[in-house]
């Protein structure tokens, strides 16, 4: 600077509230017509600039003051550097607004109030190209992948996908190989918790913590939380707008009988001229242990079987069939299509 006085004139232009802080961005929401917990980003040779509305299909989050990213996960063995998926995170105007490099995997951006509490947080699919699949007896429409999956080609581990606990909307890591379950790195694996939800979760606890898996005996959540619905996709509901969590007559109309053929890590068969591809992923027990990866299969459904447990759907070498199990299991999940 000069030793004299210099004059500055700031010219400040107004922004409307709720129109992004990133005029370059593209919103996935599509102007706040689409929100939804997981948004999908197509990788990119190039950095691209993206945004998405601080609310869900109730409205606002709450007084939003900051976003971060969480973690940041390619689905492998190899742990991403902060910034290798998602970077320059802010917020302004009701909008978070970040950046993708290019790589393909996923990631978590949540956001906070000026205490520093989680308001709540977005689920970043970074993938190719989703395909949807018509299935069998008019059951319906279904993505070609698990939930989180970089790849739909069958016996590649990319295609393993995240884990969910039932009723949840945040992810957890599922195996990045098929040989031994071997739990995908993070950015920041240490953000990753375990907790005793006995029946006493409330889904305020799961939004303010969505890095932490809450082990249960039983149903981890408080009497009256529910989370997911046959009746409709509600706000805690995992998929991509235009989609959701199927009830278990999906499953039970459209693949139950049906011809099919083994891998060693998975189940396939053909319908309407498509491969339809479910991989043996494996889960995470209610009890916080892994088990039957390159064996088993186990996919969310919505619907409840009693009073606490909750119908999946389970593919293994003998074929395809429901089950039950309680509230507190990580499994995979297939978004049906609305």
């Amino acid at each position: 600077m000069p030793a004299s006085d210099v004059n500055v004139t700031a010219v400040f232009k107004q922004r409307e509230s709720g129109s992004g802080g990133d005029d370059d961005a593209t919103d996935l929401s599509n102007g706040g017509t689409a929100v939804a917990n997981c948004y999908i980003v197509a990788p990119s040779a190039t950095e691209k600039k993206y945004k998405i509305p601080t609310s869900n299909s109730a409205g606002s989050v709450g007084a939003v003051t900051a976003a971060e990213v969480l973690w940041e996960s390619f689905g492998t063995s190899t742990a991403p550097n902060v910034g290798d998926l998602v970077k320059e995170v802010s917020y302004a105007n009701d909008y978070i607004s970040f950046t993708t490099t290019g790589n393909a995997g996923n990631a978590l951006i949540a956001a906070k109030d000026a205490e520093g509490v989680i308001l709540w947080s977005w689920h970043i699919w970074i993938t190719g190209a989703v395909d949807d699949i018509t299935y069998p007896n008019s059951a319906g429409v279904m993505m070609d992948r698990n939930l989180g999956a970089i790849s739909n080609e069958p016996d590649n581990s990319l295609a393993i996908g995240l884990l969910y606990q039932w009723g949840r909307k945040d992810p957890f890591m599922g195996s990045s190989e098929y040989s031994a379950f071997t739990v995908a790195k993070t950015s920041n694996d240490l953000i990753f918790s375990v907790a005793d939800g006995g029946s006493n979760t409330t889904m305020n606890d799961a939004i303010q913590n969505p890095t932490k898996f809450y082990k249960a005996s039983g149903s981890h959540w408080q009497s009256g939380e529910k989370g997911w619905s046959d009746d409709k996709k509600t706000i805690y509901d995992p998929c991509p707008a235009g989609y959701r969590v199927p009830k278990s007559e999906f499953y039970t109309t459209a693949l139950v009988n049906q011809s099919f053929a083994v891998s060693s890590k998975g189940v396939y068969y053909s319908a309407d001229k498509n491969e339809i591809w479910f991989p043996m992923a494996g889960d995470r027990k209610y009890n916080d242990s892994y088990e039957y990866l390159a064996s088993r299969g186990l996919y969310w459904t919505t619907t409840l079987k009693s009073g606490d447990s909750y119908i999946y759907f389970r593919v293994r070498s003998s074929g395809f069939s429901t089950y039950q199990i309680y509230s507190a299991q990580g499994n995979s999940v297939r978004c049906q299509k609305m």
